[in-house]
């Protein structure tokens, strides 16, 4: 009961900010979130166990990342997205197939870790996108 009234009290607050907030102010966190995006970060994640000779286990979160330039394709034609598509597989491969050299022992396997990497960094390109065409 106390965790609905104090949601209900924080929505009713968060709304009434809303209303207060001058319209310039709206505008400004709007123009901050949607700045240009200067190049796609292909990040590969790895997740290594170890177990020390009593057998307890630590688990350690490895990434590594590349950026991909994009500056040469004009993202509002097709055949340029499909070539920036490429170079992020490309990356995708270079930095998984890196982590898996490195930590030989790591899940998920490479191409577990290259399709995750390359999903994630997609979602970059479409907005990239969006915005070459807005603009």
């Amino acid at each position: 009961m106390i965790k609905r009234a104090f949601l209900a009290t924080a929505c009713s607050a968060s709304l009434a900010l809303a209303c207060v907030l001058p319209t310039d102010a709206v505008a400004e966190v709007t123009d901050e979130d949607a700045r240009p995006i200067d190049w796609i970060v292909v990040v590969a994640p790895r997740i290594r166990q170890e177990r020390d000779r009593l057998g307890t286990g630590r688990v350690t979160t490895i990434s590594r990342d590349i950026r991909v330039d994009f500056t040469d394709l004009d993202l509002t034609r097709t055949a340029d997205l499909y070539a920036l598509e490429a170079r992020v597989n490309e990356a995708a491969e270079e930095v998984c197939a890196d982590l898996a050299d490195l930590f030989p022992g790591s899940q998920p396997s490479v191409a577990v870790c290259i399709r995750r990497a390359v999903e994630d960094a997609m979602v970059q390109v479409r907005e990239a996108a969006r915005q070459a065409v807005a603009s």
